[in-house]
């Protein structure tokens, strides 16, 4: 039977004993084997996400004990553009949109965070609305958990700012677009020479 590790065993070898790739996913009698770690449930879910594939089974004992999990409707608004919002998210399932001055930034999904710039800034206002486009499954941390999540999780504070620093250019880029267009109802002006 040939499958992918995420699936379960990998191809037999030669011999016909079954085996893991070392650092791979499969399915065993009592949970996820990842990194070698068996894990049940909620931190074997949280290792397929981008954010914490490279978590230890003790970090992500940890990012599972801080995270709160919720599942919203399409349409439910996560943040506002302005607001002093003090959470932040990482998407289960579902699909995020990011909008900032009306223009849609991007669409986060799967494994990716949302709001982290306020919370990384120190709980600053935040600079975009996030609304759910679909049925969406959230991870969400308040600043505390935030926090111990950026300071006790290597992978995930790595990630975090890696996502926060692309996030600010695509940003910078709205917020330029947004001062330099022209307002609604304005009348250009042409200087005849």
């Amino acid at each position: 039977m040939t499958s992918t590790a995420a699936d379960g065993p990998v191809d037999p070898p030669a011999g016909g004993r079954k085996h893991r790739r070392r650092g791979s996913v499969g399915r065993g009698r009592k949970g996820v084997t990842t990194m070698g770690m068996r894990m049940n449930g909620h931190k074997a879910a949280l290792a397929t996400l981008a954010p914490f594939a490279g978590c230890t089974a003790k970090e992500l004992a940890l990012v599972d004990s801080l995270a709160s999990r919720v599942r919203v409707p399409a349409g439910t608004v996560l943040t506002r553009e302005g607001a002093r919002d003090r959470q932040c998210f990482v998407v289960e399932q579902g699909a995020v949109e990011v909008a900032s001055h009306g223009e849609t930034i991007y669409v986060s999904g799967r494994g990716e965070w949302v709001g982290e710039l306020a919370l990384l800034g120190g709980g600053r206002r935040r600079c975009a609305t996030a609304t759910t486009l679909t049925e969406t499954d959230l991870l969400v941390f308040d600043p505390g958990a935030f926090a111990a999540v950026v300071a006790e999780v290597p992978w995930a504070a790595d990630h975090v700012r890696m996502v926060a620093g692309e996030r600010r250019e695509a940003l910078a880029g709205a917020d330029q677009r947004a001062t330099t267009a022209p307002q609604r109802g304005a009348v250009p002006v042409l200087r005849l020479a």
